[in-house]
């Protein structure tokens, strides 16, 4: 069923693989009755994935386990002997490894300073909105002085257990092909847009910024598989986390602003020509 959502994306004899590196799956081997091998990335692994992971380790008592992890374009291999030891070296790699949401030369992003913003820019005043209310949503008024403050042009999601961001409501002001698929996805992960690679790359950018529990602006330079093209997003994200009642973070609300002037690619020896350029939506 995967292969075929995929559409024929890694479904070679390395799907696998695909899935682990590009996917945050986590893959599990048996040897024997007391030897496995786990496999997974990193910068990737989805936060459901490892969860599953734990339960897993916690119902089986090997006594040998190779730790397998994909970093800096190559695997790395790990023996140990015992699960509490393997479970150390899983968190180890988890804890160390830069999860931004980068996926190699698809999406790059990279910090950007929220003091550098123009005090006329829709994404300061988002900011000074978030710091005036200290974080807290306001279910009657949130949305829609959000809404006018960023014309339109947001996605809101709400935290699920396990990690999920859910789609729960957008504005107007994002292109028609980005309310084409935000229509019928409320209710759907962020991961599960037609790009799962450029999906999961925003789910990691998400969790980053709700475990740091404070806004945060990235420069994005994204190839994105959108509409049966390849195109070529360049955009401000500006991510801002919001609590609701007890619970903390609740939602997260993803605003963009559109800048052609963002330029990620030289760094990987990629020409700007070797792409789609189209202004599309952002997330």
């Amino acid at each position: 069923m995967l292969r075929s959502e995929l559409q024929g994306i890694g479904a070679d004899a390395d799907f696998v693989d695909y899935t682990i590196k590009n996917l945050g799956f986590v893959g599990i081997e048996r040897r024997s009755a007391t030897a496995a091998t786990i496999k997974f990335r990193p910068q990737t692994i989805a936060p459901m994935a490892f969860a599953a992971l734990v339960h897993w380790l916690s119902e089986n008592r090997l006594a040998r386990m190779l730790v397998t992890t994909y970093v800096r374009g190559d695997w790395q291999h790990s023996l140990h002997g015992g699960t509490l030891a393997a479970y150390h070296a899983i968190t180890g790699a988890i804890r160390s490894a830069e999860r931004d949401g980068n996926f190699d030369d698809a999406v790059l992003s990279r910090p950007a300073e929220l003091e550098l913003l123009r005090e006329d820019s829709p994404l300061h005043r988002a900011i000074q909105y978030w710091r005036t209310r200290g974080g807290e949503w306001d279910q009657r008024r949130s949305l829609s002085e959000l809404g006018k403050i960023l014309s339109g042009r947001f996605v809101l999601f709400e935290m699920r257990a396990g990690g999920d961001f859910v789609v729960r409501d957008f504005g107007d002001g994002l292109p028609d092909c980005a309310k084409s698929w935000l229509r019928w996805a409320i209710g759907q992960r962020v991961q599960d847009q037609p790009d799962k690679q450029y999906g999961w790359s925003c789910a990691l950018a998400y969790e980053a910024s709700v475990q740091r529990w404070e806004p945060a602006l990235q420069d994005v330079d994204a190839l994105v598989q959108w509409s049966n093209k390849r195109q070529r997003r360049r955009y401000k994200r500006l991510l801002l986390p919001f609590v609701a009642g007890e619970y903390r973070p609740t939602y997260l609300l993803s605003a963009s602003a559109e800048d052609t002037s963002i330029d990620l690619r030289p760094a990987i020896g990629q020409e700007p020509g070797d792409v789609i350029e189209r202004a599309v939506p952002a997330h």
